[in-house]
């Protein structure tokens, strides 16, 4: 039977409202845009306001910062507008989206902000007294469709210096009302390559931090040979992704070898990941991982000697059990942005369908590449002429507010 029949028989059972939103609630953001088209009743249930709150949001554009620091005002010789912000949607009603955020950086004593990390609609800054202090005062989380923010407390612990340390953000209101932040220490020893690492975890429900040392035993007996000081490399490109409740952080090891760790939201190691052969014949140059359609995706962009190119291997992990990659594309570089520098690089994939973004340097072009039909999309605008591809920030509306984002403008 035909599958709108089918969905036109639901339609008109005559389900009750709730039991409708419990089913919707659970499928993907561009399932649910196409049942928009199922009825009318259908459309209406999807569109009301009082429903986004339960229901999946589409990813609708990109914050980008040129270098990861905000000041707040134009103090320091800082820029006041650091942000960018490039809708994807198209619409000819531009989106409710304030890219400078005004409603966090006239707060006083609000000094420097950071972008640290974001999740499913939720931005995590962390908050520093001035540009060249590696103190930390706080972290602050906003919600940029609600403008609602909140402000989380330190660890407790004496920071080390910004390129020892990394935070990430774990929220999703399908899952829980509540947010984690898993906060990473590098601390080094008196001999050389003597280090260690310790892990902080913290819950908006419980409103504590937890603290733990790194497991070196129990990482080796999942298969990681300890951490290398560049194990974190943010302005890569995306380099960890929260997909199914958990934290995949794309590390190196003592080794030099790639490979992905999973995390809870407490910072407990749960498996290690290898990640696919390489590719005969290249060299590898660049590589991330990202979250689409509910599922891993890792990125490797390597360069060909064969066709003297650069070209981007997009994989797919579909069983945690068997580590089962699949090769989902090949792009080459040079065909795809026509000239090629370095610096051209993946800054983000879509999280509902088959999109990858590139920035290509030399012209500050966003550049969507569509994979199913092997076409491109270039984004040009005025608001993104300064964008910079180190620091991407995937914009999902998100309506369901965690109860730690208590403040509004």
């Amino acid at each position: 039977m035909d599958s709108r029949k089918r969905c036109g028989m639901v339609a008109t059972a005559g389900l009750p409202d709730d039991l409708l939103l419990e089913i919707l609630s659970r499928v993907p953001a561009k399932s649910l845009c196409r049942f928009k088209c199922v009825s009318k009743a259908w459309r209406d249930l999807i569109a009301d306001p009082i429903h986004r709150t339960k229901l999946p949001q589409a990813m609708e554009g990109l914050f980008f910062m040129e270098n990861q620091i905000f000041c707040a005002g134009a103090r320091d010789g800082c820029e006041g507008d650091q942000f960018s912000f490039v809708d994807l949607t198209l619409r000819s009603l531009p989106l409710d989206i304030d890219p400078c955020f005004s409603f966090l950086t006239e707060l006083p004593g609000l000094q420097i902000l950071a972008l640290q990390d974001s999740c499913n609609g939720l931005l995590l800054f962390e908050h520093r007294p001035d540009t060249l202090s590696d103190d930390v005062l706080g972290y602050i989380v906003c919600n940029p469709t609600t403008k609602q923010w909140g402000t989380l407390p330190t660890c407790g612990c004496p920071p080390p210096p910004s390129p020892d340390r990394h935070i990430y953000l774990a929220f999703d209101s399908a899952v829980s009302p509540h947010l984690h932040l898993v906060l990473f220490h590098m601390h080094w020893g008196k001999e050389v390559g003597e280090s260690e690492m310790s892990v902080h975890a913290y819950s908006s429900e419980t409103r504590t931090w937890s603290h733990s040392q790194t497991d070196w035993d129990e990482h080796d007996r999942r298969g990681l040979k300890g951490w290398d000081r560049e194990c974190f490399q943010p302005s890569d490109g995306p380099r960890h992704a929260f997909v199914n409740g958990m934290l995949h952080l794309l590390i190196q090891d003592k080794d030099l070898e790639h490979q992905i760790l999973v995390m809870d939201v407490k910072g407990k190691t749960k498996r290690v990941i290898a990640m696919p052969a390489a590719v005969g014949g290249s060299c590898l140059a660049f590589d991330f991982i990202s979250q689409s359609q509910g599922c891993l995706h890792y990125f490797n962009e390597v360069f060909d000697h064969s066709k003297q190119g650069y070209e981007v291997y997009i994989w797919v992990f579909q069983d945690y059990d068997l580590q089962e990659w699949v090769l989902k594309d090949r792009v080459n570089l040079l065909n795809l942005l026509g000239k090629m520098r370095w610096t051209d690089r993946v800054v983000a994939i879509h999280q509902d369908c088959n999109v990858v973004f590139f920035v290509q340097s030399s012209n500050h072009k966003l550049i969507a590449y569509y994979a199913d039909r092997k076409d491109v999309t270039v984004f040009t605008t005025s608001q993104n002429q300064g964008l910079d591809w180190s620091v991407a920030a995937p914009y999902v509306p998100c309506f369901s507010v965690p109860p730690v984002l208590t403040n509004k403008h």
